[in-house]
């Protein structure tokens, strides 16, 4: 169950009461976290917008405490014989560029989860 599926249950187990910024897919249900108590954010990319800035500007708007990543797939094949060829998921990327803001709390596979060093700390 790398990747997606640990992601998910990490956030079930560990994030509750939480504003979350999902980026990557539209699997939001096990995000909602225990009792349903997590407010859900999808981070949406506009044709030819930067992903990283994407997912800045999304975390900003929302105030969100959290940002989980499943990593975007760039290669894909039919059924059979499947080949899957992701690319870094964007929090990668915004954790190098602004180190101070954002820590990961959680990885699997191509997929983690980042918590605002802000946020967290004023609520």
């Amino acid at each position: 169950m790398e990747g997606w599926g640990d992601v998910s249950l990490w956030v079930r187990e560990h994030v509750k009461g939480a504003r979350v910024l999902y980026v990557g897919g539209i699997q939001m249900y096990p995000l909602l976290g225990p009792g349903f108590t997590n407010t859900l954010f999808w981070a949406r990319v506009e044709p030819k917008e930067d992903e990283v800035a994407a997912v800045e500007r999304a975390a900003r708007e929302h105030d969100v405490d959290y940002v989980v990543a499943f990593a975007p797939v760039k290669l894909r094949y039919g059924t059979r014989g499947e080949r899957f060829d992701y690319r870094a998921p964007p929090t990668q990327a915004l954790r190098a560029q602004r180190p101070s803001e954002w820590e990961l709390v959680f990885a699997s596979g191509h997929a983690e989860v980042l918590r605002a060093i802000k946020a967290s700390a004023s609520r």
